[in-house]
């Protein structure tokens, strides 16, 4: 195993990896202060990540991308940064059920349909001195209405911006959001 520092950023494991190992390079991204990436690169990568797993409470959430009839999509501003609404998934709920009523409660608008099923993404953060994995499940919805913020989720405004606007919020916004739009429309066209 080799591991790179490829900058004071991000660190770099190589090849065949133990779990200890894994567990040491999480450790590092989540205590090092500057720490903003990490990457593991080996041939086994089934073994990797559920090693990656083991360190981690997984958290199943849901949300959606909503482009309204004029093909705006929907935002929200919390703590501080543009998001797109999700939420953890309640007990027995499935995911695209899950992901409709995040929508609706954070934003309070009506969704017409699903349009398809996204990538999914994962972050991580410690809650209560446990460290978690939120896998968020995407789904592209079509929505109208006014959107109202649910303020009681922290939400201070709950937008459909236009593709030049959500540009502008990209750059206000966490990398795994920056990750979810681009990959949903790679093209910056909002279809």
């Amino acid at each position: 195993t080799k591991q790179l520092d490829t900058d004071a950023m991000s660190r770099r494991l190589i090849g065949e990896v133990t779990p200890g190992e894994i567990e040491l390079l999480i450790h590092d991204f989540l205590t090092e202060t500057g720490l903003s990436s990490l990457e593991l690169i080996t041939d086994n990568v089934d073994s990797a990540w559920n090693a990656f797993l083991q360190n981690f409470d997984v958290v199943e959430a849901a949300g959606g991308l909503v482009l309204d009839e004029r093909s705006r999509l929907l935002m929200i501003h919390r703590y501080g940064k543009w998001d797109l609404p999700k939420g953890k998934l309640e007990q027995g709920e499935n995911i695209v059920e899950g992901a409709m009523r995040e929508v609706v409660e954070e934003c309070g608008i009506q969704i017409e349909r699903m349009i398809r099923p996204l990538e999914p993404s994962h972050h991580t953060y410690v809650h209560k001195g446990r460290k978690c994995l939120k896998r968020t499940h995407w789904f592209l919805f079509s929505g109208h209405g006014n959107p109202v913020p649910q303020e009681e989720e922290g939400i201070i405004a709950a937008e459909w911006l236009d593709e030049s606007q959500v540009q502008l919020a990209l750059k206000e916004t966490y990398r795994s959001i920056q990750r979810v739009v681009g990959c949903s429309f790679p093209d910056g066209q909002f279809r």
